[in-house]
């Protein structure tokens, strides 16, 4: 028993160290390899199947979706056509605070659910948070979520409520403007 709790105190080698990590870390540190950069990640975007390790991905998507890429904290959109009828889904990548975050939008039963998540290199320094703000003419309407690491399963946050969503009502009021629905969405960092 003693004899393990003294290994247990000696640092040991990342378990990603074939994929170039220097660092040694305790045997108690989890967190370590939770945001060690050299650990697998994959490219979310439809109908790529890139993966590599995590501190390559800004790579990867400045070479192969260039196009797909948001590199701003503060967006603002129009919502084109929403159809609360139709279930759709998206995935945008953002660039954003040096960070990579993943924007999930879901139209499901008639309602607007975003969540967020971000790729750390590194154990966080700070918090994320989302702000979506929606404008009409007769509605405005906000909500702050947090943002998590890609390292939780992102189908938990919808079970956690850790997401965005729309109130029915509004959603059904917004479908009345064919020009769309101007709302904005600004990644917050917040420090820990």
């Amino acid at each position: 028993v003693m004899l393990n709790q003294i290994i247990n105190l000696l640092p040991r080698t990342c378990r990603f160290s074939q994929k170039g990590c220097e660092s040694l870390v305790l045997v108690s540190d989890n967190d370590h390899e939770t945001f060690c950069g050299y650990r697998q990640t994959d490219c979310r975007l439809r109908f790529c199947g890139w993966k590599g390790i995590a501190s390559e991905l800004l790579q990867h998507l400045e070479k192969n979706h260039t196009k797909d890429l948001v590199r701003s904290a503060l967006q603002s959109l129009i919502l084109m056509s929403f159809n609360t009828k139709v279930d759709r889904d998206g995935l945008t990548a953002i660039v954003a605070h040096n960070n990579i975050f993943w924007q999930h939008v879901r139209v499901r039963q008639g309602r607007l659910i975003q969540f967020y998540q971000y790729v750390p290199l590194e154990r966080p320094q700070e918090r994320f948070a989302v702000m979506v703000t929606f404008h009409t003419p007769e509605t405005n309407y906000s909500s702050t979520t947090p943002v998590h690491s890609d390292a939780y399963d992102f189908r938990s946050l919808f079970r956690d409520n850790e997401t965005f969503c729309l109130p029915r009502k509004a959603a059904t009021s917004f479908s009345q403007f064919h020009s769309g629905v101007h709302y904005n969405v600004e990644i917050i960092k917040k420090a820990l």
